[in-house]
């Protein structure tokens, strides 16, 4: 029944919040803050407008910890825990047979009595994984639409902004999360609260060349140093450590040979799973996308020649575009834009392909048998490349 589910769900939450949040002892990433002040305004005012927030991203880099983090929060906050409901949809669909929308409508029956337009108190869904109800998007939209008393929050894999459509968009508030910065890894790992507002000050000087920041910067290095040393700990061994094995929250305190096992099949699970959402591709295709994830790992420096890898690949050039454009949208990688004044030149050069943090690079380098010192230059631009994307990307994000 489903509402033996839903009592269930709301009972079990706490102790999920527990595991996710190792007893509320793994720190908070900065992305937190901006769902904790969308919650908070929704809290404090009559009729909010911010109250559907869609958070996607690579498989195992901590949608899920995000939400049991705003659950803990949200209780300290005096929300009854009748009045959140988590739900990993994944688990909802295969244990019940219902979808979103009439589990939902349950939960404000059962529960609290009434009906989505007349609920009369200010609810919490936190709902993960949401791409396996194939019509999450329209559930959303009506719960939306017809309960301005409801805060939804729903995480899923990258491929979930494609479903957002122009109508939904101006109901959504669009967060795609990220694999770890050096900053959030460290802290993270190392339980330390990691030195604040370093971010602005690195874009002031790369993008603005304020030169005085650098005296600031290096405050701060030492600042870290300083708090390393007193872990026992050196910021050089701390680095290295990111390159390889950090970006995912869901493998930073495993073992360093199994989280290059972790995250390959991380990637694995993306290609032949998220991909099938964003381009319905078969499986012939998908051993084709296999095929050049690898390639791009093991390929030297440089720009990406559509041609030279349909010839390596034994695949048309039009494949090979189509499938870089889908791993972007997997966000397993992203590219870098030739710099050029010239319309004709812009369209005829190749473009460079990063994978989305050094860690996936690394894995598959060392899986392959390819990686060596000679390579090493090639992580270290991964891993800068990555960091100013993020800064672009984050700069987007309301």
């Amino acid at each position: 029944m489903i509402e033996t589910y839903i009592m269930e769900r709301i009972e079990v939450a706490s102790y999920l919040a527990k595991y996710y949040t190792k007893n509320e002892t793994l720190l908070y990433r900065d992305f937190f803050s901006k769902i904790q002040n969308y919650a908070n305004e929704f809290l404090s005012k009559d009729r909010p407008i911010d109250r559907l927030v869609v958070i996607y991203g690579l498989r195992g880099i901590g949608k899920t910890t995000i939400l049991f983090q705003l659950y803990n929060y949200l209780l300290k906050k005096g929300v009854e825990k009748n009045n959140i409901l988590y739900l990993s949809v994944d688990d909802l669909i295969s244990s019940t047979g219902k979808n979103i929308i009439q589990t939902i409508k349950t939960y404000v029956q059962e529960v609290h009595r009434c009906t989505l337009p007349t609920l009369d108190k200010k609810i919490f869904l936190l709902m993960d994984e949401v791409h396996f109800d194939k019509q999450w998007n329209l559930c959303v939209k009506s719960i939306y639409d017809m309960a301005p008393n409801v805060f939804t929050i729903v995480t899923g894999s990258s491929s979930t902004s494609l479903k957002i459509g122009a109508d939904l968009a101006r109901r959504t508030i669009e967060a795609p999360l990220f694999p770890l910065n050096f900053s959030e890894y460290y802290s993270l790992k190392n339980n330390i609260v990691s030195e604040p507002d370093t971010v602005p000050y690195f874009e002031e000087l790369l993008f603005k060349q304020n030169i005085s920041t650098i005296t600031v910067l290096n405050d701060k290095i030492e600042k870290l140093r300083t708090d390393l040393i007193k872990k026992r700990l050196q910021l050089e061994d701390e680095l290295q450590d990111f390159i390889e094995f950090g970006g995912f929250t869901s493998t930073l305190f495993l073992d360093k040979l199994i989280v290059r096992r972790k995250i390959r099949e991380i990637v694995d699970r993306t290609i032949r799973l998220d991909l099938l959402q964003i381009k319905g591709f078969n499986s012939s295709t998908i051993t084709e996308v296999l095929r050049l994830t690898n390639y791009l790992a093991i390929k030297e420096p440089g720009e990406t020649s559509f041609q030279k890898v349909a010839n390596a690949l034994e695949i048309s050039p039009t494949k090979v575009k189509v499938i870089f454009d889908s791993l972007e949208q997997t966000q397993l990688v992203f590219s870098v834009k030739p710099y050029t004044k010239g319309a004709k030149s812009y369209a005829r050069l190749p473009w460079k392909y990063y994978f989305i943090s050094p860690s996936i690079l690394m894995a598959l380098q060392k899986e392959l048998g390819v990686y060596s010192e000679n390579k090493k230059g090639i992580v270290l631009e991964t891993a800068v490349a990555s960091s100013l994307f993020r800064i672009i990307k984050k700069n987007l994000i309301p």
